[in-house]
């Protein structure tokens, strides 16, 4: 889904030095709309064949995080938390992922594609992970900042 070019730049200038960002071609939108029940989170929650995780924070502002079934986790989703499905692909999804990785010179078997299921007033607390991430905002936008910490030199 990224093209060639959008890849060397990434590669060349941007790759472990600082985080980059790049429009995917509406058409490819378009496509993940299809495939992923026009970003209906009820409909992509009930479809998901694995675990669900619910992200929140708990009364002392820490967060956390319990896996679940999907048909579980709905009802948080409804109630306001994060929901996200790991392993969650379409034909899309997989090949995006193992085309970037490819591209990325490493191998595919490393990657996952999860959805993150967000309601417009839910926050997912900052955090670090060990885990590079590619993120893909289908609906909405991400706000904040991202600056590096003697814990994440490049953050996502």
């Amino acid at each position: 889904m990224i093209d060639k070019a959008t890849v060397d730049l990434l590669l060349a200038e941007y790759w472990s030095r600082e985080c980059f960002c790049a429009r995917l071609p509406d058409q490819w939108l378009a496509t993940l709309r299809e495939e992923l029940d026009d970003f209906e989170p009820t409909r992509l929650i009930a479809r998901h064949k694995g675990e669900a995780s619910v992200w929140f924070e708990d009364r002392d502002n820490r967060q956390q995080i319990v896996d679940m079934p999907p048909d579980k986790a709905l009802a948080f989703y409804q109630a306001g938390m994060t929901v996200f499905l790991a392993d969650f692909e379409t034909p899309s999804l997989r090949d995006w992922r193992v085309d970037l990785s490819r591209r990325l010179r490493l191998h595919p078997e490393g990657y996952i594609t999860g959805l993150f299921l967000t309601s417009k007033h839910n926050v997912t607390a900052c955090h670090f992970d060990h885990i590079e991430t590619s993120r893909c905002n289908c609906v909405g936008a991400s706000i904040g900042e991202r600056r590096a910490t003697r814990m994440s030199t490049f953050p996502a």
